[in-house]
């Protein structure tokens, strides 16, 4: 739950701090609470004066709206209960995940609209740095994915011990491995900014061929040896089954891996045939 309302419920508790110290704080806070959920509109109105705003920019305007009302409800937890359909109080980092959580889908909407459509309009130039972008993006996410899957799995170190010295094994294993997983999902992402940064600057070049070559083979080994590390926890948990009090088989699935994977061959013949052409090109000149 700390994790799904962060930062919501912390400045939740700021703000109420401030509104409960006097006025003159009451008044911060309602002034810190409206500054806050302008933010979305400073940015319509920057992409506006830059000339760069798209029609689904003004989508910006109710996410300003829905911030606010997420920003009041975490300094009032408690409203989230008397507005709901029971009526029945709640817990306050539930309510607040939950209303956070919304807020972030609807954000995550607009920037998937947005994306999407500077893919269709923007040149050559721009969709690969988007590209770029969302790469290094998404290495990020992953990597903070990682860490917070440190948070949890040491949050719940309190737990460990209530059951035999193997189940404890398996779960700290099983911990390990979702953060081996997410690592290197966010090495891959990253690698994969660096080829088309690599692309962007200096085209279908031959260097460029070799790095792409030498990704497919890391994707391969990663997934390989994920899949292997998997497949040998399933084989101990059953060797083991009879010293276990509870067993979770997993089966595992990279989408994402076979995903870039699957690209790379047409990207190869993609960047040998713009060299082709570019070859021929020099040579007719």
């Amino acid at each position: 739950m700390n994790i799904t309302n962060f930062p919501f419920r912390r400045l939740g508790e700021l703000l109420r701090n401030m509104s409960l110290s006097g006025t003159f704080g009451n008044l911060c806070a309602w002034a810190l609470l409206v500054l806050l959920s302008l933010i979305p509109v400073a940015v319509l109105v920057v992409l506006r004066l830059r000339k760069k705003s798209l029609l689904v920019d003004y989508c910006l305007i109710p996410i300003a709206i829905a911030e606010a009302v997420t920003i009041y409800l975490s300094v009032n937890p408690m409203l989230i209960g008397d507005w709901s359909m029971l009526g029945a109080p709640i817990d306050a980092d539930l309510g607040v995940s939950v209303i956070t959580c919304a807020f972030y889908s609807l954000v995550l909407c607009y920037l998937v609209l947005r994306f999407s459509l500077k893919l269709l309009r923007g040149s050559r130039e721009e969709t690969l740095r988007l590209m770029e972008r969302l790469c290094i993006l998404a290495a990020i996410v992953l990597v903070a994915v990682a860490f917070s899957g440190v948070y949890v799995f040491v949050k719940e170190q309190s737990g460990i011990g209530d059951t035999t010295p193997f189940d404890d094994a398996f779960r700290i294993g099983k911990a390990v491995f979702g953060i081996i997983s997410d690592i290197a999902l966010a090495a891959t992402f990253l690698l994969t900014a660096l080829v088309v940064r690599r692309y962007r600057r200096e085209g279908a070049t031959q260097a460029l061929e070799r790095r792409l070559r030498a990704f497919t083979v890391f994707c391969v080994v990663e997934i390989v040896a994920y899949l292997l590390l998997v497949a040998a926890y399933n084989v101990m948990q059953l060797v083991l089954i009879k010293r276990l009090t509870s067993v979770k088989v997993s089966m595992i699935l990279p989408l994402s891996e076979l995903i870039v994977i699957a690209f790379i061959p047409a990207a190869l013949h993609m960047i040998r045939e713009a060299r082709e052409v570019k070859e021929e090109n020099s040579l007719y000149i």
